[in-house]
């Protein structure tokens, strides 16, 4: 099964260092922040 996908998206709290770390390394960047319930969610995108 091909999805022929372009990105992959994710979303995390930017209090979870550990994922933060994780993701930039495998060069997801963060492309766009939004606070929810008084907390700041990161959008981290990769392209394919």
């Amino acid at each position: 099964m091909c999805l022929d996908a372009e990105h992959i998206w994710l979303d995390i709290y930017d209090d979870n260092c550990r994922a933060i770390h994780i993701y930039e390394k495998f060069g997801f960047k963060v492309f766009n922040t939004e606070i929810q319930d008084n907390r700041t969610v990161l959008f981290y995108e990769k392209s394919l």
